[in-house]
């Protein structure tokens, strides 16, 4: 008995349904696999995209991928997490009250979103013990408000900062290595307090930087640019094409404004579907990013599910004359604090935040990005 047409299309149509179906059911195990990987295992997820998928399927594609994935890790962070705890995100380094230290810090920051329940400590500034840094909190996306940006204020007329290129990275056309390492006379003499992330790698974006009187990478015109200078102030405009002005030791760029003439950039809306750009397509991951005050100072932030404007009203509200993006995503960000021993002669370290990835062991003794370092005058 032969069966009828609209039976043999029910049955072809219940196959492909099924395939379909399954299919869809791999992609989701897959997908939630990956995801879980990714935030288990951050340095192997970071150094597999850019060692393996970036020259497999090209800069594009990846950047679509990080999008999509960071995307799902967003949603399913909105739907299930609420107000931050002492254990995800917000610094447990030991802190004195900011009126012990003779060093005046920034006012204290009014709670940005959630005014009336604010989280303990939000917005105050308390100095970190052992050093002359200041540490405060403060959330600024009302749509995420498990998000916080650490935040660190470095006084520059009482402390210096430098930066060195690391031993692969930024790279660039004429590829030119770096120490990777602070100076061997700074961690000597028990000067370091303190490093942390530069900026992105060369290729992503064309960035230029200048240390060590070595063009790492070439300065372009019209992106914010951290200078320098040999008598210690530090200056963040945007470049003009124009030789190095005189007394500049070190320059580093890394993309348009975050935040200028202290007001939140437009940029940072604008959804640029890059790495470089200041919004790098608008992902919610890992930022960091720095500001300089109108007296000089440097404020240095950083944070987990942050948009470009979140990291961008944190550095405003942070009394940031001129800010800038540094580095993005959980591994590549870093803030970590360092300990002289005296009696071993040696240090101890420890990242600002739980959530941050230790660097101390690379920042001294050889990283492949390039980074910032604090030290005693």
């Amino acid at each position: 008995m032969y069966m009828t047409k609209s039976l043999r299309k029910n049955r072809k149509f219940i196959f492909w349904l099924r395939i379909v179906s399954f299919s869809v059911i791999i992609i989701i195990v897959i997908l939630g696999a990956g995801i879980a990987f990714i935030s288990k295992n951050p340095e192997q997820s970071a150094l597999f995209a850019d060692n393996v998928l970036r020259p497999l399927i090209g800069d594009k594609a990846v950047i679509g991928l990080e999008g999509f994935v960071f995307n799902i890790q967003d949603n399913i962070n909105r739907l299930y997490k609420h107000k931050p705890t002492a254990n995800n995100y917000i610094s447990d380094v030991k802190t004195l009250p900011a009126v012990v230290s003779v060093i005046t810090p920034p006012p204290n920051i009014t709670p940005y979103i959630d005014l009336g329940n604010p989280l303990s400590g939000e917005g105050k500034w308390k100095g970190i013990e052992g050093t002359d840094l200041f540490t405060t909190f403060i959330r600024t996306d009302s749509e995420r408000p498990y998000s916080v940006v650490n935040l660190v204020y470095v006084p520059i007329k009482k402390l210096s900062i430098g930066v060195v290129a690391g031993t692969k990275y930024p790279g660039g056309p004429t590829f030119t290595p770096g120490p990777g390492m602070v100076p061997a006379d700074i961690q000597q003499n028990a000067k370091l307090i303190a490093a942390f992330n530069g900026g992105f790698k060369e290729k992503d974006g064309h960035f230029g930087m200048y240390a060590d009187k070595t063009i790492y990478a070439p300065l372009k015109k019209g992106f914010a640019t951290l200078f320098i200078y040999k008598d210690g102030h530090i200056e963040l405009p945007s470049y003009d094409g124009s030789p190095l002005p005189d007394g500049v030791i070190a320059a580093r760029q890394n993309g348009f404004f975050l935040v200028e003439d202290g007001k939140t950039s437009k940029m940072t809306s604008l959804g640029i579907d890059w790495w470089a750009g200041t919004a790098t397509g608008g992902y919610v991951t890992w930022r960091s990013g720095i500001g300089v005050t109108e007296n000089g100072d440097l404020i240095y932030a950083v944070g987990p599910s942050l948009t470009p404007t979140a990291l961008a009203d944190a550095l405003r509200l942070a009394t940031s004359k001129n800010a800038m993006e540094l580095d993005i995503n959980d591994f590549w960000v870093r803030f970590t604090l360092f300990t002289w021993d005296s009696k071993n002669k040696t240090y101890t370290w420890s990242p600002l935040t739980k959530g941050l990835a230790d660097g101390g062991k690379e920042f001294l003794h050889g990283y492949e990005k390039d980074f910032f370092y604090i030290y005693k005058k």
